[in-house]
């Protein structure tokens, strides 16, 4: 990283400069010695298309007249830039949307190429990104509803929900956003008169839609997401009190539960976590991934629904338990 801030400043010195730049300008801008400025202009020489030699007439260095300048106008970033350029790259190699890789290539390209620079300077490699991304099952549907998005076009779509029900409806679509590394749709629905939320892996098929698009005001957008646990919207909200054990603290704190999620720590250690939510689907399985560890102090519908769960999931192993039983008294 520290020999590409010094690049940038070179190229920024003798790019701005009428004349050539005098040694002792460059050593003072560079903070290094003598030595440690010639083997960066070696290197310049050597690995990048540019030549920059000392003009023994003006006494300073430049540019040769014949020669490109460093051909790397990225060298200009500073260096929180070049690691959010570094990641970016890495971002779009874990992308999984089938043929819109494609319409990535230019600028995957051009970030690759960077990072080819950057190899040398031991920094490539020291960013990766952890991810279970699903695949797009339909890049075509994907890039349909990519396009719609740009034109503010209506899309008439064909989608399969969860029941593996079909329906034929048109969207306009507002927003496409990934959450739990899954993508989804959110958009106004001519069918059902609202905002709905899809899964992109449900969309059968996409067209471009007759019905004139319903632009929707981003705050509209933003208010329907904030009243949301999840995927999980509705009008009605409820305040989720939640109990979790000391043991499990460190694990909580490192989950966002809601956007603007209350966290108290009693004397004993255990927290006390708070949020507002309208449906509570999602929010029981996020609760069960902490039993036995956590206590739904309200509301009561909620504390009923988890409790639900815990008893059929004893009846299911005791079930298991004496099947197993019967099949070895069997054998």
């Amino acid at each position: 990283m520290e020999q590409l801030s010094r690049l940038s400043i070179i190229h920024r010195l003798l790019s701005q400069s009428k004349y050539p730049v005098p040694k002792s300008k460059l050593l003072e801008a560079l903070e290094c010695s003598e030595s440690t400025f010639k083997r960066i202009l070696r290197k310049i020489n050597d690995e990048f298309d540019a030549s920059i030699s000392y003009d023994r007439e003006l006494k300073g260095y430049a540019y040769d007249s014949d020669s490109h300048q460093l051909p790397l106008s990225y060298l200009n970033f500073t260096d929180k830039e070049w690691f959010a350029l570094l990641t970016a790259e890495k971002l779009f190699t874990d992308l999984h949307t089938g043929s819109l890789n494609k319409e990535l290539e230019g600028i995957k390209h051009v970030l690759q190429k960077t990072k080819n620079r950057a190899t040398d300077f031991g920094i490539a490699n020291k960013i990766e990104i952890r991810s279970a991304i699903r695949p797009i099952n339909h890049a075509d549907v994907f890039n349909q509803i990519t396009a719609a998005l740009w034109a503010e076009s209506s899309v008439d779509i064909e989608y399969q929900d969860s029941s593996q029900n079909t329906t034929v409806r048109t969207l306009s679509p507002q927003k496409v956003f990934l959450y739990k590394d899954a993508w989804y749709l959110l958009a106004w629905c001519h069918l059902r008169s609202e905002i709905r939320i899809f899964s992109l892996n449900r969309l059968k098929s996409a067209k471009e839609g007759d019905i004139p698009f319903t632009a929707l005001p981003e705050e509209s957008v933003q208010a329907y997401l904030k009243n949301s646990y999840g995927l999980m919207v509705g009008e009605t909200q409820y305040q989720a009190i939640l109990c979790f054990e000391q043991s499990v603290a460190p694990w909580v704190l490192d989950h966002t539960w809601h956007s603007e999620q209350q966290i108290k720590t009693q004397d004993n250690g255990d927290l006390i976590l708070s949020f507002f939510f309208s449906d509570h689907r999602e929010l029981v399985r996020e609760i069960m991934r902490f039993q036995p560890n956590v206590t739904v102090v309200s509301p009561a519908f909620l504390k009923e629904s988890v409790e639900q769960c815990l008893l059929k999931a004893v009846e299911k192993i005791q079930k298991d338990r004496s099947g197993s039983v019967c099949d070895l008294a069997v054998q």
